[in-house]
């Protein structure tokens, strides 16, 4: 029969577990850092053989071209959108930060959003 696990014990738990984490987390900063430089030299040594496509023992590449926004002038971008009644160029998410300056100032809240209480542990290290 095993014990029920101490609040101690679940804590503990919960740091080893984050400090896998961080350790994943810095690992994948820098494969993704190694694998965007690689993609620039790619683009670049593709662009200079004035080709698209490459490919090596283990794969395949090939330039992929898309068009993204980049916001220049947000009063403007706001006027089209509500002159062309067009919301969907936004992505729908709130921002929780500038929710809570809002209640701050507005205590009866925002129309439409409804605030709920979002529950969470702060892990910390014990210093020995």
């Amino acid at each position: 029969m095993s014990k029920e696990p101490t609040i101690g014990d679940i804590v503990d738990a919960m740091w080893r577990v984050r400090e896998k984490r961080r350790s994943i987390a810095a690992t994948e900063k820098e494969l993704s850092s190694k694998q965007h430089r690689l993609e620039l030299m790619l683009i670049q040594k593709l662009d200079e053989q004035k080709t698209t496509k490459g490919q090596g023992k283990l794969g395949g590449a090939s330039i992929k071209t898309a068009i993204e926004p980049t916001a220049t002038d947000w009063p403007s971008i706001w006027r089209w959108i509500k002159r062309h009644d067009d919301f969907g160029l936004l992505q729908k998410r709130l921002s929780p930060a500038r929710y809570r300056e809002l209640l701050e100032k507005y205590p009866k809240g925002v129309p439409g959003i409804a605030p709920f209480e979002k529950r969470s542990i702060h892990l910390t290290t014990v210093k020995e």
